[in-house]
């Protein structure tokens, strides 16, 4: 015989649904959506415009000479150096991104040690709007100015002075390194707040 004490402890139980088991997959990928798609463009991007520019590098070390047989090009350093340097920063700085996207994702708050720092280090000298800016829109405008706005000039400047007009491997640079200067500016432009309000 059950007695009206178990029948009251059974029905204070907490009852399962089948529901909460569906609803389990569609929370993990929305938490993953949140999470890791976002910055996941900025990574893209970033590694295009670095194959971008190792790409070119190796057209004009080859056209200047360069082979497995000759890998100190003697010759027109003034046009190899600092194309080599700037190529440099442009994998330092998608080296960063990246470092900051895994850091950052589903917790903005969290500090990145070398980018954070020189982050409130410039943010110091700088205008009032700016001082507000988050670490991805930092590291875009320091790639930006040290690493795309160079690398097309120096890739104008180099085939024309090299072929009277740009080669095949110089559009490519171009176009990676614009559509990356282009997609950082978006970026930037783009309003958090709103963001925000649309996720949750």
């Amino acid at each position: 015989m059950v007695s009206n004490r178990s029948l009251v402890e059974e029905s204070d139980l907490p009852r399962t649904s089948y529901r909460d088991f569906d609803d389990e997959p569609k929370e993990c990928l929305e938490d993953f959506r949140r999470k890791w798609i976002p910055g996941f463009s900025n990574v893209f991007n970033s590694a295009a415009d670095v194959v971008g520019d190792w790409y070119y590098v190796y057209s004009v070390w080859t056209s200047l000479g360069g082979g497995p047989n000759n890998v100190f090009v003697g010759e027109n350093l003034d046009l190899l150096l600092p194309l080599l340097a700037v190529t440099v920063i442009s994998t330092i700085s998608f080296l960063l991104v990246t470092v900051t996207y895994f850091t950052k994702a589903g917790d903005p708050s969290r500090e990145v040690c070398c980018v954070d720092s020189l982050k409130r280090s410039c943010m110091k000298c700088c205008c009032c709007w700016m001082k507000e800016m988050d670490t991805g829109s930092f590291l875009s405008i320091v790639e930006d100015i040290f690493e795309d706005i160079p690398t097309i000039a120096l890739t104008t400047m180099i085939d024309f002075r090299r072929l009277g007009g740009i080669s095949s491997a110089g559009v490519f640079n171009i176009t990676s390194s614009g559509f990356n200067i282009v997609y950082n500016l978006l970026q930037m432009l783009t309003p958090k707040e709103k963001e925000e309000k649309k996720r949750y």
